[in-house]
């Protein structure tokens, strides 16, 4: 029964391996307990039982392949992981300027103190992220953040003081993803870099389209206003705002001009990709 709603979920280029359990036991179950009280352990116990056995049975008929090439008991294996190439020369996010660290020029405005970019949107990265976000691939994402960890260790300047703030979905697309894609890409740097992560104060309260499908002055007006911070004063704090991938910059840009108005010394972005 389970391989079989796995099947009728399939929607994309990217096959049923991909979909597994997780949305399916996150979600139906997850919704069952929520509506029928915490306290109803015999619902809880069906979902973790149910969990094992899913997960067993897609082990056995749909292994673990990587996304790009198909080798086994690799999301994304080694061979496809070398082609992404990393950009070791940043630019200014603003006129793409080469620029140290990423950091934006003094002549152009933004209020983005600068952007790292780990690689170009494109070939193996942007299948990864693609099944990542669209086909609930969390294992994936995973991979993905620790890939961007390493990167950020290697290619910033920051102290572990350093605050990191994923951007937020708004709620009804969390609950359809069950999981932000630039939070479990934040956890991986806090914990590499041994800092702070705040992934509950940034809040998106207005639902978007996807920025990916609107033109760019309709992504200027979506993200009016979409974003509130609920946290502390960020006086003398530096931030670093993650996400997955980075386009015009217009989201950044949102964020970066809330946590400045809620306090925040300096705000850098670091994404995976741009495209």
């Amino acid at each position: 029964l389970c391989v079989l709603i796995l099947m009728l979920m399939e929607h994309s280029e990217v096959t049923i391996k991909i979909l597994r359990w997780n949305w399916l036991s996150q979600h139906v179950l997850g919704r069952w307990i929520m509506r029928f009280g915490s306290n109803m352990q015999i619902l809880v116990q069906v979902k973790q039982l149910a969990t094992r056995l899913a997960v067993f049975l897609c082990d056995a008929f749909f292994p673990v392949e990587c996304v790009t090439c198909g080798a086994r008991d690799w999301w994304l294996c080694e061979a496809c992981r070398l082609k992404i190439v990393w950009q070791t020369e940043q630019v200014c996010p603003i006129c793409r300027v080469t620029s140290a660290g990423g950091a934006t020029c003094e002549a152009c405005p933004s209020e983005l103190d600068g952007v790292l970019v780990l690689a170009h949107y494109d070939g193996v990265l942007k299948k990864a992220i693609r099944a990542y976000k669209y086909n609930f691939a969390r294992e994936l994402g995973e991979e993905l953040a620790e890939m961007l960890a390493v990167f950020f260790l290697e290619q910033s300047h920051f102290a572990a003081e350093l605050l990191i703030v994923p951007v937020p979905l708004a709620a009804g697309r969390l609950h359809w993803r069950g999981f932000n894609q630039a939070e479990i890409l934040g956890a991986a740097i806090a914990r590499l870099n041994s800092s702070e992560l705040n992934s509950v104060d940034l809040i998106k309260h207005k639902e978007t389209l996807a920025q990916a499908k609107l033109s760019l002055d309709e992504r200027l007006e979506s993200l009016d206003d979409c974003f509130v911070w609920q946290g502390a004063d960020l006086r003398s704090r530096t931030v670093m705002v993650v996400d997955d991938v980075m386009t015009t910059g217009r989201t950044l840009e949102a964020v970066a001009s809330v946590l400045r108005a809620a306090g925040a010394r300096e705000v850098w972005g670091v994404v995976l990709a741009r495209g």
